[in-house]
């Protein structure tokens, strides 16, 4: 990349044989500030700029017009990383500190082909090439972090809408990646199959662990009905993604023999307002998988009083500073009883709103809401 010499035509002659004769032949020139402002697309936010090394700002140039120019360039994401080089005029003006202050990298004073001159710009060459290379290997971890995100929201399951039953989540991930994961499906006519799982961890090692369960999700869910059995089916899984380890709670609601079978595998605990009020609390049934622990899953049952709504969550919306993961959980109790007339949307937003965790989320989050109403009579 060339190396932009800003100042007056014979100024601007010295420098580039000076460059030359030092071994960078690539020069640009510019004869003022607002040169300079154009090749760097300073007045334009949507002008292609021109790649740079290097910003010369000769002595020739007016000293207010240079410090302003580098707070300018300061002021751009994309030339933070940019070696700005101050020439100062015979009075040693504009002075070190005030170029510094304003932004530059490198102030010189005396002819450029002095030795330790040229050291300095070659050193600001070399800042600014391991500057543009961390840049770009920072842009393209950005890259592949959007796309890793993108396709992590996709294999998410839709909402379900029907007559009888409602299904939705919200999903908020702690950083770019989350290490929360769930699958929903009808298995059979009024038959649903609910599985979350969160991995231990945040961040790309937890989200790939995750995908990597995700896998399986559908084949176990459509494939096995009974809790346990996919519970023990997810245990052999997550031993390929050792070292990680993770909670998961699955549920099959049914809606015609008005039942709901669980397994929990040290996951916080799903909860069922049930028609008459009651809360049934889905405490752990099993430990944690990963673990390789002997004991095999229990699986409980519970009737399913219609109108009835299931809250499934993992602890990034019941944890608060300050306060125990249990207190949490009774607040979303509470809440449970006293949202029981919401929409299951309504419900979501008002519940996560009420915890704030739009505002400041701490630990990835999912919160699915499942609410179950009496079939019509056309079904």
């Amino acid at each position: 990349m060339p190396i932009l010499v800003a100042g007056p035509p014979e100024e601007q002659a010295e420098l580039r044989q000076c460059l030359g004769r030092a071994g960078f032949p690539m020069v640009c020139l510019a004869s003022s500030i607002e040169d300079v402002e154009e090749a760097l697309g300073l007045w334009n936010p949507l002008a292609p700029a021109t790649s740079m090394d290097l910003v010369i700002l000769g002595c020739g140039l007016p000293q207010a017009g240079v410090l302003t120019l580098c707070r300018e360039i300061r002021r751009w994401d994309r030339w933070s990383g940019l070696s700005v080089v101050v020439m100062a005029d015979e009075q040693g003006r504009p002075e070190p500190d005030a170029s510094f202050d304003a932004g530059a990298t490198e102030w010189i004073s005396g002819s450029l082909d002095r030795p330790e001159n040229l050291a300095r710009i070659r050193r600001a060459v070399k800042v600014n090439e391991t500057a543009s290379h961390s840049q770009k290997v920072e842009r393209q971890r950005e890259e592949e972090l959007s796309l890793a995100r993108l396709v992590q929201r996709r294999v998410l399951s839709k909402p379900i809408y029907t007559d009888s039953i409602e299904i939705e989540a919200e999903y908020i991930p702690h950083g770019a990646l989350s290490g929360d994961m769930y699958f929903w499906c009808e298995i059979s006519p009024g038959r649903y199959g609910i599985l979350l799982t969160d991995v231990m961890g945040h961040g790309p090692s937890a989200s790939l662990a995750c995908m990597a369960l995700r896998t399986i999700m559908h084949a176990l869910v459509t494939r096995v009905v009974d809790p346990v059995v996919v519970l023990e089916e997810m245990e052999k899984h997550i031993h390929l993604v050792h070292p990680h380890s993770a909670t998961a709670l699955y549920v099959v609601i049914d809606t015609v023999n008005h039942t709901v079978e669980y397994a929990n595998a040290g996951h916080p605990p799903g909860l069922l307002l049930q028609a008459s009020g009651r809360i049934d609390v889905m405490e752990r049934t099993a430990l944690p998988l990963g673990f390789d622990l002997p004991g095999r899953p229990q699986k409980r049952i519970l009737p399913l009083e219609v109108p009835a709504r299931l809250v499934l969550y993992t602890d990034g919306l019941v944890e608060q500073k300050g306060c125990s993961i249990r207190s949490g959980i009774t607040q979303l109790q509470e809440r449970l009883g006293a949202l029981r007339r919401l929409g299951t949307s309504q419900f979501i937003a008002a519940t996560v709103m009420a915890f704030n965790k739009h505002l400041a989320v701490d630990d990835d989050l999912t919160l699915i809401t499942v609410t179950v109403r009496e079939s019509s009579p056309q079904q």
